[in-house]
C-alpha cells in the first residue's frame, strides 16, 4: 500500500517538475524575443514633400542645398570673417555671389551675399523660392528669410538660446521649419538629468512657434534629423567625453514624430550612427555601431545584415540618392576613443549591400562631408568646396573644386 502512495507521489511530484519546466522555458523564449524586439513598427506615407526637403543632405552639417536649377552654398572667409552666399549653376558649374545689386564688387559687407560674424557659416537652406539661414542675435538663434537673389532678407522667428556656436539644425515640411541644437549637451564638463533637449516647430508664414518635443537627461542632443513623408525622424545622442584621454561614452536612440498626430515614438534603440528611408519602397536602412549596414521593411520587425562593419568602418554615415547608398567612415577608427584614426573613405553600394566602389580620401584635406542629390557629391576639401560628379561613380572619380 505504501509503495502505491509513493509511486502516485513520485508521478505527481514528476508531472509538476515537467509542468514547471514548460513554463519556465515559454517564460524564458518570452522574454528573449521581448529583449531582441527593439524595433518598432512605423508606416510612412509618401505625402509628396520629398523634392522640396531634400533630406540626401547632412542635416547636421548643411552646408550646401540644392535650388530649381542649381546649388546654393556657403563660402566662409578666415580673413574677413565673413561668409559669402554662392550659387553654382547645375549644368555649367559656374559660379556668382548671391547679389544682384549693381556696380558691386562682392567685396565687403555691403554685398548683399555677404553674412556677418553673427550668422551661422554652417546652414544654409533653399525651401518653395526663398533661402534660409540662422544667424545669433544677443544670445538668441533666428531664422532668416533671404530672396533667392539676395535682395532681401527678414527675420522669420527667434527659435532658442545659443551662444554662437553652429549647432542649429533645421528640418522642413509642410511650409514649417523644426529646429534643435544637434551639440545640446554632449560632451558637457558638467550635465546632469534634468537637461532638456527640444524641437521648437516655427509656422514660415506667421513666424508662430512652439515647442514639440522635449527629452531630458544628461550628455544629450538631438540630432541627425530627417523628414520622411508624414514623419520626421530623428536620433538621441548620449556622449560623455573624457577630454584628458578622449574617451567616450556614446550611444543612439532613433525616434519619429507624426506631424499629423503630434505623437513621438522610439523606432529603435539599437546603437545606430545613421539611417535613411526609402519612401518607394518602404525600407529603413541603418549602421548600427561596430556590426555594420542593415535594412528594414518598415511594416517588419526582422532586419538583414548587408554590409558588415571592420576596422575600417566603425561608425557609418548614410545618404541614398535613389539609385545608390554612401556611407562615409569619417575616418572614425573607434566609437570610444576620439584618438583613433583610420583612412578616410566612401564606400558606394547597391540597395542589397554589393560594394560598387571605395573613393579614397585625403585625412589631412578632408573636412565636411554634406552628401547631395543624384548628380553629385558635395563635401569640403583641402579648404575648398568640391564635388564629384555621379555620372561614373562606379569608376574612376574625380574632385573637382568648385570654382
Amino acid at each position: 500500500m505504501d509503495g502505491m502512495v509513493n509511486k502516485k507521489k513520485r508521478t505527481v511530484t514528476l508531472i509538476i517538475i515537467f509542468i514547471l519546466l514548460i513554463v519556465i522555458i515559454i517564460l524564458t523564449l518570452f522574454i528573449i524575443r521581448k529583449l531582441k524586439k527593439t524595433d518598432t513598427l512605423i508606416s510612412v506615407k509618401d505625402i509628396g514633400e520629398e523634392l522640396q526637403e531634400q533630406s540626401y543632405w547632412r542635416t547636421d552639417s548643411h552646408g550646401v542645398c540644392k535650388a530649381e536649377s542649381g546649388y546654393y552654398y556657403l563660402q566662409y572667409d578666415d580673413n574677413k570673417m565673413l561668409t559669402m552666399i554662392r550659387y553654382m549653376d547645375g549644368n555649367t558649374h559656374k559660379t556668382t555671389p548671391v547679389c544682384a545689386k549693381a556696380e558691386c564688387m562682392h567685396d565687403s559687407s555691403d554685398c548683399n551675399a555677404m553674412l556677418g560674424n553673427d550668422y551661422m557659416s554652417t546652414q544654409i537652406h533653399y525651401y518653395k523660392g526663398n533661402i534660409y539661414v540662422i544667424r545669433v542675435d544677443n544670445g538668441m538663434a533666428k531664422l532668416v528669410k533671404i530672396a533667392k537673389d539676395g535682395s532681401s532678407r527678414e527675420d522669420v522667428a527667434e527659435l532658442f538660446a545659443n551662444n554662437g556656436m553652429t549647432s542649429v539644425s533645421l528640418v522642413f515640411h509642410d511650409d514649417c521649419v523644426y529646429a534643435y541644437d544637434h551639440i545640446g549637451h554632449t560632451g558637457a564638463v558638467d550635465s546632469n538629468k534634468d537637461d532638456k533637449e527640444v524641437i521648437v516647430k516655427v509656422e514660415l508664414s506667421t513666424g508662430k512657434s512652439s515647442e514639440v518635443f522635449s527629452y531630458s537627461g544628461a550628455y544629450n542632443a538631438i540630432y541627425g534629423a530627417r523628414s520622411f513623408g508624414d514623419k520626421l525622424f530623428f536620433q538621441i545622442f548620449n556622449c560623455s567625453l573624457d577630454v584628458q584621454s578622449m574617451k567616450a561614452d556614446i550611444g543612439y536612440q532613433l525616434y519619429c514624430y507624426d506631424y499629423q498626430t503630434g505623437k513621438t515614438e522610439k523606432v529603435s534603440d539599437k546603437n545606430i550612427s545613421d539611417y535613411y528611408v526609402d519612401i518607394n519602397n518602404g525600407i529603413l536602412y541603418y549602421f548600427v555601431i561596430g556590426k555594420g549596414l542593415y535594412s528594414r521593411n518598415l511594416s517588419g520587425s526582422e532586419s538583414k545584415l548587408i554590409y558588415k562593419s571592420d576596422e575600417i568602418i566603425v561608425m557609418g554615415v548614410l545618404s541614398y540618392d535613389g539609385e545608390y547608398l554612401y556611407i562615409y567612415n569619417g575616418g572614425i577608427g573607434s566609437a570610444t576613443n576620439m584618438r583613433t584614426r583610420v583612412d578616410t573613405k566612401i564606400f558606394v553600394l547597391k540597395t542589397d549591400g554589393t560594394l560598387i566602389n571605395t573613393i579614397e580620401l585625403d585625412n589631412n584635406k578632408m573636412r565636411n562631408l554634406y552628401f547631395g542629390d543624384d548628380k553629385y557629391l558635395f563635401f569640403e576639401y583641402d579648404g575648398r568646396l568640391v564635388y564629384i560628379d555621379k555620372s561614373n561613380i562606379a569608376g574612376d572619380v574625380s574632385i573637382v573644386p568648385v570654382e
